[in-house]
């Protein structure tokens, strides 16, 4: 027969949904649809004017710069409000995302820019430089703006479009009095798609700056912040990955000062860094970032030009190089096992650089075993290649495409087994709401190649009041459960970091990794930061949880699990719904298509699945029902996790106005 599971005290729970298309929540998350001003004054109080829904009440924003001051001005609505942003002198210009959290949850990141220059709204005609111009365009507008230059005035002209999340493709042009263009730049890849130029300024006299989209058709109201003057910026760090430990040393490229500047930085711990300004008076943009490795990361070094270089690491490796005259080939002579598949990946239009690789795996007397220009959604090369029976070691060979080559032509290699491990996390969403005194359970994906091992997630930067569970994947398992709970002691929104590991301590550290967003799109997705938002809410009174302490049952594949669990309604009545989540992977059947019966259709397979019995709707008054867990015959023996989703139904039965989670319920399968 069915297991049953003790009593336990009832917890309170929260306000939050499993997935849209199960629920319709009456308070949405808060949406920032647009900013006045793109950017903030570093060493000034700044006022910026944010406009979208679910903005109030109780309205905070959360910027991740220390000793920054933060005033909601008065005037709030629901839909718009003035805030007031002072930041200290020593603020390190960078790109930084900021957060709304109000009483409903707490919003997407938006993109600023911050720097030394004043922001203004962009006008016919600029006064002093360097400034920082904000401003939209739509459709095929051209925009002008004039300014007074000097014979050998340094003039940088920089457009934040895409860098801070706007979709259009930004032209620059500058003319002379007489409308002569003296200088122009289209979207580049080493400025996430951004236009930029810099020069001299030839003479004395009137400069006008023109800017449109490139096809003439940008969007309507698309944002851009135009950076005018005598500023500084850094668009590349090489190396672009470093390995873990100890101190490294890191320099710039496509700067706007001298090559030889050196920065040495700890890569002890981190997987994500950035390489610190040499100065911060006149800089701006993003810093640029860098990956920190498990394996070893080498960097060219051109003691024999005309031989290849020797690699003496066994693989996985990084290879850190510059194409730095035209028509120049980089090789490399790499140790290999001719029992492996290897696979070899090309990074330099996804790090920024112009490059346009051409890959080439050719034997020690020079045989071309491979090739590859580009790959999928990339420009990029990459393949994958065997070794001819008794192989040990193959040249790598780098070049430019079109012939190019510069100091900006800079790439990084990356050669590993194919049966290397390969690890990756993913959350749905950049954000979860989180009621006082209540919990939300997430289920997380973890897509791996080779590696089965067991995995730890990690939750670094929670404030005080907020706990975090879970998060460990067993052996094999794809998905797991992760739990966030907040006692009476928590009263903030916040944003963490996410990380995770091995338990095997051999084994390499790894990331998890969001949907694209305006932040996330500042860097490549291997590069990304893992931030995710926590939207603090008030206490809700209404709670589901299983009845009695949680220990894990025991019960063979194919049995019935029979458990009472606990509903407090709070100060609301009317029907509940339950719902299941567990950590197992859905499988999956192939049916007739309805639509076209020559064809198949892929659906879950719910009759092999970890799932509810029938009764799953509770009437107004029923506190303590039991629900049943049917467990399928052919569900692997090993630990599962369940937890509960309860929605607080409407008169009509159908519309979601609240809901609630319980704790992590352990079970353990046995054979049938």
């Amino acid at each position: 027969g069915p297991v049953r599971m003790p009593t336990l005290t009832i917890v309170r729970s929260f306000v939050f949904a499993l997935a849209a298309s199960w629920v319709a929540i009456l308070s949405a998350d808060p949406i920032v649809q647009d900013v006045s001003l793109r950017g903030l004054r570093v060493g000034q109080r700044n006022l910026i004017t944010l406009s979208g829904q679910q903005l109030g009440p109780e309205t905070i924003c959360l910027l991740p710069i220390r000793d920054a001051v933060i005033e909601i001005q008065p005037g709030r609505t629901d839909s718009q409000f003035e805030v007031a942003v002072t930041l200290p002198a020593k603020v390190v210009p960078n790109i930084y995302a900021l957060r709304v959290a109000s009483l409903h949850g707490i919003s997407a990141p938006v993109a600023l820019g911050v720097d030394q220059f004043p922001q203004i709204p962009f006008a016919s005609h600029t006064g002093t430089l360097p400034v920082a111009l904000h401003g939209r365009i739509s459709g095929a507008q051209v925009l002008t703006t004039t300014f007074n230059g000097n014979a050998g005035q340094r003039l940088v002209a920089d457009v934040e479009a895409r860098r801070l999340g706007s979709n259009w493709n930004p032209v620059l042009r500058l003319l002379d009095d007489r409308g002569i263009q003296l200088a122009w730049s289209q979207s580049q890849s080493v400025s996430s798609g951004d236009a930029r130029f810099e020069l001299t300024l030839p003479g004395d006299g009137s400069y006008t700056i023109q800017l449109h989209d490139l096809l003439y058709r940008a969007p309507d109201s698309s944002f851009f912040r135009l950076k005018l003057g005598d500023v500084h910026f850094a668009d590349l760090a090489f190396p672009a990955a470093v390995q873990r430990g100890g101190q490294a040393e890191v320099r710039y490229l496509g700067g706007s000062f001298p090559q030889e500047f050196r920065s040495r930085i700890d890569v002890s711990n981190q997987p994500l860094g950035t390489i610190p300004w040499p100065d911060t008076r006149g800089f701006t943009g993003s810093q640029p970032r860098l990956l920190v490795t498990d394996h070893p990361e080498v960097v060219e070094s051109n003691a024999e030009p005309a031989a290849p270089q020797v690699i003496t690491d066994v693989l996985p490796v990084g290879i850190h190089g510059q194409l730095r005259v035209p028509g120049e080939e980089d090789q490399f002579l790499v140790p290999i096992d001719p029992q492996q598949e290897y696979r070899v990946q090309v990074f330099a239009q996804r790090l920024g650089s112009p490059l346009d690789g051409l890959l080439t795996i050719r034997s020690e007397d020079g045989k071309e075993l491979a090739a590859s220009d580009d790959q999928a959604g990339t420009a990029d090369p990459g393949l994958e290649f065997s070794p001819p029976e008794g192989t040990e070691r193959v040249v790598v060979a780098l070049s430019d495409l079109h012939g190019r080559g510069g100091e900006a032509f800079s790439y990084r290699v990356v050669l590993f087994p194919l049966n290397s491990p390969v690890v990756r996390l993913s959350l749905d969403g950049e954000s979860i709401k989180l009621p006082v005194g209540g919990r939300h359970v997430q289920r997380i994906s973890l897509q791996r190649s080779v590696f089965s091992g067991p995995v730890r997630f990690l939750v670094e930067g929670l404030p005080a009041g907020i706990q975090f569970s879970g998060g460990e994947f067993v052996a094999d398992s794809n998905v797991t459960l992760l739990q966030f709970s907040a006692d009476e002691s928590a009263n903030q929104s916040s944003v963490v970091s996410i990380a995770g590991s091995a338990v095997d301590a051999e084994q390499p550290r790894f990331r998890y990794e969001h949907p694209g967003s305006a932040v996330a799109s500042l860097v490549p997705s291997e590069y990304d930061p893992s931030r995710l938002g926590i939207g603090l809410l008030p206490p809700t009174g209404r709670a589901i949880d299983w009845e009695g302490d949680i220990a894990a049952a025991t019960l063979p594949a194919g049995g019935k699990l029979l458990i009472p669990i606990r509903i407090a309604r709070g100060d609301t009545d009317g029907s509940v719904r339950i719902r299941l989540i567990t950590d197992q992977t859905i499988p999956t059947k192939e049916i007739e298509d309805p639509e076209n019966k020559d064809k198949k259709k892929t659906v879950d397979d719910l009759d092999r699945a970890l799932r509810l019995g029938e009764t799953v709707l509770f009437a107004a008054g029923d506190a303590s029902p039991a629900i049943e867990i049917l467990v399928p015959a052919d569900l692997p023996p090993r630990r599962w996790q369940l937890a509960l989703l309860g929605e607080w139904l409407a008169e009509d039965a159908e519309t979601v106005t609240n809901t609630a989670h319980s704790r992590i319920l352990p079970i353990v399968v046995t054979e049938p």
